[in-house]
């Protein structure tokens, strides 16, 4: 909780916080006129920063308190913070950024990079050119670190922190003890800036930053709710009981984005290419009601059930076919492949593949895709696995076949190659940080209705029990996700998302 942060003041903070020898190059007090002497990168050129009126809202709680921030993306939070960590710095002050990866930290400090040299002057101050720590000759620096136990390792004296995309770092309380640790020497004067939009599960140390120690007369969701339908003014800002300042800000507030609400979201709806659900979240600042667990909708997978009955079943083998070898003639199909790891261990995931096939629906005047295949299995040796996957592929005789690379995965998929030759077959490896995109294409298929699934088939009842646990989406205990996620694969090899 907040014991892991220091107390914030509830004075403003002195000019500079060193006392190493300051450059000739005046800089304003006032934060606003030090922006007016900042160009920042706008499309393919620069313009001169003027700050709108919630940035200057927001600095103005930064000068006197740390601050808790939900938000909404690209209305210039990060910006207003870079700036004024690069105002400090150039005073001599050190500056933490953490974000919810070491590269996405480092995209802070190399916007704020983009800053310096755009103004002589600055630049001339910088004595390092790396985009993870910038460094200059009045002593102050902006550094770049991945939200670990180790954020603050080597640093001294820190001033500043920024952790941006809070919601998305499941260690934040781990973090920002890290980062406590290092701006002891600063006191009171020291300052904690957390932003973030809505977390898709009301759960983790994030949300109760926001949700705990608010006064009785504040409830986080009414206020969200209230200023996402414009009942209320678009930035909201209170004092907890912890004495941390609380913002809350929707694109309203943007003199350009507010002017037509759902004008200004239905383009980022077009140009995003996202879930209605992320688009929500994250730029209406829609909050996750109680019991919203669940990544796909209900209706969603209600609607991509279709009631077809399977023309092969083999308990034994684990295969079940919703198509005819008649009807496989002159087809388009794709494969998706996830294997197990050990098929005799007490209780393995099952090996899973799954066929897609690719058909115009006239109705709609589009492709859609159908599973029409589908291999599930718990028990038995890789090469059992391995030998029924071969032959479905030669009978689907599929334009593309993706197997999960995790772990065993490319032992499989290098034998799955020698089984099929002549086949197109690639690996995809599954990451932390490619899991949620990949999630996505399965997401934006149900949500369009361009994929649909027998109802006697394993994947809805994994659709149904496919849930976010701190920020990861995986299947909830008791369950599997192993034909869920060879449909992703399929997906994938079709190159759904691009089309």
């Amino acid at each position: 909780m907040f014991s892991t942060v220091p107390l914030p003041p509830v004075r403003p903070i002195s000019y500079r916080l060193t006392s190493k020898p300051q450059s000739d190059i005046d800089i304003p007090v006032d934060w606003v006129e030090f922006c007016r002497l900042m160009d920042i990168p706008s499309g393919l050129k620069f313009v001169n920063f003027e700050p709108y009126g919630y940035q200057r809202r927001l600095i103005a709680s930064i000068e006197q308190r740390s601050v808790i921030v939900i938000k909404v993306r690209q209305c210039g939070y990060t910006l207003a913070v870079g700036s004024w960590f690069l105002k400090r710095a150039l005073e001599g002050a050190v500056c933490l950024v953490i974000s919810r990866t070491g590269d996405d930290a480092s995209e802070v400090v190399k916007r704020i990079r983009k800053m310096v040299l755009a103004n002589l002057d600055w630049a001339g101050l910088l004595l390092t050119n790396n985009l993870t720590d910038l460094e200059f000759s009045t002593g102050g620096r902006i550094v770049a670190r991945p939200p670990t136990a180790d954020a603050g390792r080597s640093l001294t004296n820190v001033a500043y922190v920024l952790i941006d995309e809070a919601q998305s770092i499941p260690n934040l309380d781990i973090a920002m003890g890290a980062a406590s640790a290092v701006t002891e020497a600063v006191g009171q004067d020291a300052r904690f800036i957390i932003m973030g939009t809505p977390p898709e599960m009301r759960s983790g140390y994030y949300w109760e930053l926001l949700t705990d120690h608010n006064p009785d007369s504040i409830n986080l969701d009414e206020v969200c709710d209230q200023v996402r339908d414009g009942a209320i003014e678009p930035y909201q800002e209170w004092i907890d009981d912890m004495g941390w300042a609380k913002v809350v800000q929707h694109f309203r507030a943007h003199p350009e984005h507010g002017k037509d609400p759902e004008a200004y979201l239905n383009k980022t709806r077009k140009r995003l290419n996202v879930p209605e659900s992320q688009l929500q979240r994250e730029y209406n600042l829609k909050v996750p009601k109680e019991g919203e667990v669940s990544i796909f909708r209900g209706e969603d997978i209600a609607n991509a059930e279709i009631d077809i009955a399977p023309v092969e079943v083999s308990e034994e083998t684990g295969q079940k076919w919703w198509i005819s070898p008649a009807e496989l003639e002159g087809q388009v199909f794709y494969v998706g492949c996830d294997p197990h790891n050990d098929g005799f261990a007490p209780d393995p995931d099952p090996a899973a593949m799954v066929g897609l096939l690719k058909f115009w629906d006239q109705s709609r005047d589009r492709y859609r895709y159908r599973l029409v295949y589908q291999y599930q299995k718990k028990y038995g040796g890789a090469n059992v696995h391995l030998n029924r996957w071969a032959d479905a592929i030669k009978k689907l005789n599929p334009i593309e076949v993706r197997v999960e690379r995790n772990s065993a995965g490319a032992t499989w998929c290098q034998t799955l190659i020698a089984l099929c030759p002549g086949f197109l077959i690639e690996g995809c490896k599954v990451s932390s940080a490619s899991r949620p995109g990949l999630v996505t294409i399965l997401e934006l298929a149900l949500e369009r209705e361009d994929l649909e699934f027998p109802a006697d088939s394993s994947l809805g009842v994994e659709l149904r029990n496919f849930v976010s646990i701190s920020g990861k989406p995986q299947a909830a205990p008791g369950y599997h996700d192993d034909v869920l996620w060879a449909t992703i694969h399929a997906l994938v090899a079709a190159q759904y998302k691009n089309t």
